[in-house]
């Protein structure tokens, strides 16, 4: 099932970040890491958690560094995460070119890389990258907490990770949706209990059908398309219904995203506790 996660973070984006003090320090992968303000939020929510951070695009790589080369307790691995170790293709759609609203600074900057297959023909944006398996890179260590996003290719992250997994060394995933199966069975069956968080709404239809959320902010993404930040008003949690739903929902809109928190089985109480605690803490601010 899909439980909701509104109760713990309602309408405050990115709020899962907010759990993090009430929680055990311990190392976190940040996969997916662009420009490394995602690094740098984990840093400072969690000050003695170290970061492994994973980014292959070369154009991000000095903003990245500029906001958290200083920072010893943070190793970026110039890769991208992938069951394949390797070397594969990477495509990149856009980048930033300077004039887009409020991303004049990141010139240069992508947040939609990612891996293809070989037989894509979109040779002009595409480059050959190093890939690595996360299993491989973190051991016999316990991640604390992942973020993992790398716009289409979670799966294989995932799959990249079983040996963690499949142990519950992996304890919290923060993990981007688009209403694979895949990336739900595989948490599944790898005892996750899984939450949802806000949704990200991207219209690609003209006249896109909102009339089942409540919006709560209006943005502008590096791409220039307005997005909109959104709770459902009604949905089911059983996960055969919530995967047709997201399903319709998102040919109505054209682009319907969730960040889905993943909590292995045996730390769900104490998750539950600290998103309770950073729910109360929030509130009081």
């Amino acid at each position: 099932m899909i439980r909701s996660g509104f109760p713990f973070f309602e309408e405050r984006h990115n709020a899962i970040y907010d759990v993090l003090p009430y929680m055990e320090p311990g190392l976190c992968l940040d996969i997916g890491a662009a420009a490394g303000q995602y690094t740098r939020l984990i840093r400072s929510k969690s000050p003695q958690s170290p970061v492994i951070a994973f980014e292959p695009f070369p154009g991000n790589i000095p903003y990245f560094e500029k906001t958290n080369g200083a920072d010893p307790m943070v190793t970026l691995i110039n890769a991208a995460v992938s069951d394949e170790p390797g070397d594969q293709n990477f495509f990149v759609g856009s980048t930033v070119q300077g004039a887009e609203a409020g991303w004049e600074a990141l010139k240069g900057f992508s947040a939609v890389g990612h891996l293809v297959s070989d037989s894509d023909d979109r040779t002009d944006k595409i480059m050959k990258v190093k890939t690595v398996r996360v299993d491989e890179v973190v051991g016999e260590q316990v991640v604390q907490f992942a973020k993992i996003d790398v716009q289409g290719t979670e799966h294989s992250v995932l799959r990249s990770s079983r040996k963690l997994l499949s142990a519950g060394r992996i304890r919290l995933i923060f993990i981007e949706f688009d209403g694979s199966p895949d990336i739900v069975n595989e948490l599944i069956e790898n005892d996750y209990e899984l939450y949802d968080s806000e949704y990200l709404l991207v219209p690609l239809r003209e006249d896109p059908d909102l009339g089942g959320w409540n919006i709560f902010k209006d943005m502008v993404l590096s791409t220039g398309r307005t997005a909109f930040r959104a709770w459902p008003k009604s949905q089911t949690n059983t996960l055969v219904e919530y995967l047709e739903w997201f399903a319709a929902e998102r040919a109505k809109i054209g682009g319907l995203f969730n960040d889905l928190v993943a909590v292995h089985r045996s730390y769900a109480h104490e998750f539950e506790m600290a998103a309770e605690r950073a729910r109360v803490a929030a509130a009081a601010r």
